[in-house]
């Protein structure tokens, strides 16, 4: 209370993705205790939430991208290190129109343990009861750990928000939704 703390701009965007008790981890070597680095995540995540999710639109390409998937059968799922509590997925996914193309939105409170760990992955398994092959479409470095992490394999979607060096182990990349269609 009344501290103030600077973390470079950077620093914070790089984490968004990531569940705050992930970014406390992180960042708890740089304060007094963990309790103080979860606060400061949590009140980035807050911030995050209250200032920027109205500025989040969705990748070009990306409604054309979920028909065409759907058109083929594929049963499509969310899974996003939102909370509930800070932000409504749900309503994010309708505000654009997408909603319509998930079968499930599984948020971090549905996971014990969120990205960049398999414990996503596995509890959508268990909640649709998966028996057959998954693949993940993800846009960060978390998305590809989970996979990775859990067996599935991976596509990279990228919106220059991270490099593409980074995802050379992906099965697949792609710089946006458009050159995926092509």
């Amino acid at each position: 209370q009344g501290e103030q703390f600077e973390l470079p701009h950077l620093t914070l965007f790089l984490q968004q993705g990531l569940a705050a008790r992930h970014i406390a981890d992180k960042f708890s070597f740089a304060f007094r205790n963990r309790e103080t680095a979860l606060r400061i995540a949590q009140r980035a995540r807050q911030i995050y939430a209250d200032k920027y999710i109205e500025l989040v639109t969705p990748y070009d390409g990306g409604h054309k991208l979920l028909e065409q998937l759907q058109a083929r059968g594929r049963k499509l799922y969310a899974l996003t290190q939102c909370s509930r509590l800070e932000s409504d997925a749900e309503g994010l996914l309708a505000r654009f129109g997408l909603d319509r193309f998930f079968d499930a939105v599984l948020t971090a409170e549905e996971s014990a343990d969120g990205k960049p760990g398999p414990e996503p992955f596995s509890t959508l398994r268990e909640l649709i009861g998966c028996r057959q092959s998954l693949i993940a479409l993800g846009d960060s470095p978390y998305d590809f750990k989970a996979a990775t992490a859990a067996g599935v394999p991976f596509v990279f979607i990228g919106h220059g928000g991270f490099p593409r060096e980074w995802f050379t182990q992906a099965h697949s990349g792609f710089f946006n939704c458009l050159e995926l269609l092509q």
